[in-house]
């Protein structure tokens, strides 16, 4: 195995695209199992529009059907990877855009029900996160909801780190810059951007991935039957790898 890269503009365009459709079955079933609980975290009562924040190679998108989300929207800075989004998954209802920065989406004139952005505030710095917060704030109409994943480390993501960092295609101990526990989310959240509070309401915080991705080894339709077993809002554990929550705009 080569080096790993030392940030994901290095990684190959579509790479976790392929690992997230026919990759070894633990690192196919982190994947689904996350796209699959931020799915769950957003109610489906009527169409929405959607925007995720740090689209990559737009695998979460592809997931979201048109009847529940009509209007669809991906963003990322990697222009390779919005390229190859628009060439697998771009549909008349679903767009993909390339930004320069974070700060591109304060101009954004649209606004959305819904914004997610799936294991990507870890990369960015406290500066670039007040950004992501004005933009969040910016791009979602009120009542709108933000779900957000990222590494808990408060579990055994600290050794999942060192593991990945072995025998993976990127150094995650140089690419995640701010480090969250489901403890301290809220509070760090408040503290890189003080108007937090003000403009988001929480409405879940919990954690994912206690276990179940590994039990893909078993088979990915297992590890998915074992992960619906019980309802993210009813998860009272701590410990998952990934911290899972959503927050409603004011």
């Amino acid at each position: 195995m080569g080096k790993a890269a030392k940030n994901v503009g290095e990684i190959s365009v579509g790479q976790y695209d392929q690992i997230f459709r026919s990759g070894f079955s633990v690192r196919r079933s982190w994947h689904q199992l996350k796209f699959q609980r931020v799915l769950e975290a957003i109610p489906f009562s009527r169409p929405e529009s959607i925007i995720d924040v740090g689209c990559f190679a737009g695998s979460f998108l592809s997931l979201c059907m048109a009847d529940r989300f009509p209007r669809q929207l991906g963003v990322d800075i990697l222009a390779d990877q919005i390229g190859y989004s628009k060439a697998h998954y771009e549909t008349p209802f679903r767009e993909f855009r390339y930004i320069r920065e974070l700060a591109d989406l304060l101009s954004f004139k649209e606004t959305f029900d819904n914004l997610t952005s799936i294991e990507v505030i870890e990369h960015l710095s406290h500066s670039d996160l007040r950004t992501f917060f004005q933009a969040a704030s910016s791009l979602l109409r009120t009542g709108g909801r933000m779900v957000i994943t990222t590494p808990n480390y408060c579990s055994l993501w600290p050794l999942l780190e060192v593991l990945l960092n072995q025998f993976s295609d990127i150094n995650y101990a140089e690419q995640h810059v701010t480090k969250f526990t489901v403890f301290n989310i809220e509070r760090l959240f408040h503290k890189i951007y003080p108007e937090f509070q003000a403009k988001f309401k929480m409405e879940t915080l919990t954690t994912t991935h206690l276990a179940a991705p590994f039990f893909a080894v078993f088979g990915t339709r297992f590890a998915r039957r074992l992960s619906s077993l019980v309802a993210h809002r009813y998860w009272n554990i701590k410990f998952g790898s990934l911290i899972l929550g959503s927050w409603v705009r004011r």
